[in-house]
């Protein structure tokens, strides 16, 4: 049997048995890579994340109520991007409204723009 160069997964081969104790390890591995990946996730500082704008209002899920926002806008011309929006966990703005799990993001044609029809935009929200 082989193995994957950089997780060490099997890689049975035609003439190899499938063995039951090497497919449950194999799980096993990668219930145990999973899980250390989302301990890293959830002890950052931050998460980053993209969403595209609907044009009317929406809710961008992240976790937690963000305590600083900051969104970032991909405009289709000359593929700038320009940020669009920064707020704080506290109030509410015409743009940006926080939640227990995320922001609602906003539509509107005034700065700052955070949920313009068909547009992309990023974000970073920190903890």
């Amino acid at each position: 049997m082989n193995y994957t160069e950089k997780y060490h997964l099997p890689q049975w081969e035609e003439s190899d048995r499938v063995m039951r104790a090497d497919f449950n390890q194999m799980c096993a591995d990668l219930e145990a890579g999973i899980a250390r990946a989302q301990e890293t996730a959830e002890a950052l500082p931050f998460v980053t994340g993209s969403y595209r704008g609907n044009g009317t209002s929406q809710h961008i899920e992240v976790g937690f109520t963000p305590r600083i926002l900051l969104i970032g806008q991909a405009t289709t011309t000359n593929d700038i991007n320009a940020w669009g929006g920064c707020s704080l966990h506290v109030g509410t703005t015409q743009k940006v409204q926080m939640s227990a799990t995320g922001f609602y993001a906003f539509s509107g044609n005034t700065f700052p723009i955070t949920n313009k029809d068909g547009f992309y935009y990023s974000y970073v929200a920190f903890r």
